[in-house]
């Protein structure tokens, strides 16, 4: 287990030998680990001791605590039900995540005829909004969104507001911020590969598999307000829907 002979300090190697077993299963991701006290008397050393190994697992991004019921290994996958549409932050901090989140581009275009063709929307006035989400200061997932104008001029400068307060934020929280009313959202996901611009942002190669969830926003009125691609890392998200038999 533990040596009190050895050079090396004894909370790393208590940290060493709980990261060996986290790295091999035998504490899955999501499982709470034994208390500081059985920890303490598993090792023999210290809660001092045991106190300072949880540390660096922490920074290691290995385990989360959560107050007063202990501390859990990270799960690596963020869970998202299609059944009901959750905000970004809200989804991080469920799993006790922090993160933050970056706008890449805002720009206000004249509608093109082939994205009203394609669309089917009216639309004369668009913004284009790219949005990337951080978790733990690692991104998670990209945001391309058009939308329809004035809409877009409004959630751009909330957006700035939520960017600059290190706020986790996706369009979906900007309609609440803004008390924007939602009718319906339409979305269907695909796999494909990366293209460069979405694997250089995600950090990681251009083909690599990501899953895209495309939406199409409508308002109270049932009109379109906001076409969306949302790329998410595969080894960072998984899509989980309810059938009924």
């Amino acid at each position: 287990m533990v040596s009190k002979n050895s050079a090396k300090p004894l909370y790393l190697q208590v940290q060493e030998s709980l990261e060996q077993m986290i790295l091999s299963g035998v504490y899955p991701e999501g499982t709470k680990l034994p208390s500081e006290k059985e920890l303490c008397d598993e090792y023999s050393v210290s809660r001092i001791t045991i106190r300072q190994a949880l540390e660096m697992l922490e920074i290691k991004g290995l385990t989360v605590p959560v107050h007063g019921k202990g501390t859990f290994v990270k799960t690596t996958k963020m869970d998202s039900h299609l059944q009901k549409v959750r905000s970004f932050g809200d989804m991080l901090a469920s799993m006790g995540y922090k993160g933050y989140t970056r706008i890449d581009l805002y720009e206000e275009n004249k509608s093109s005829d082939m994205d009203r063709l394609v669309h089917g929307w009216d639309w004369t006035q668009t913004s284009n909004m790219h949005l990337t989400g951080y978790s733990e200061n690692e991104p998670v997932v990209v945001y391309h969104s058009v939308i329809r104008h004035p809409y877009g001029t409004r959630m751009y400068e909330q957006a700035r507001v939520l960017e600059k307060e290190g706020t986790p934020f996706s369009t979906f929280d900007l309609y609440h911020k803004l008390g924007i009313r939602i009718g319906k959202i339409r979305q269907q996901v695909v796999a494909v590969n990366a293209p460069l611009d979405i694997a250089r942002t995600l950090n990681l190669n251009e083909g690599d598999a990501v899953l895209v969830l495309e939406s199409v926003i409508l308002d109270k009125d049932m009109q379109p307000v906001e076409y969306k691609k949302g790329y998410y890392r595969t080894d960072k998200y998984t899509f989980i829907l309810d059938r009924e038999i």
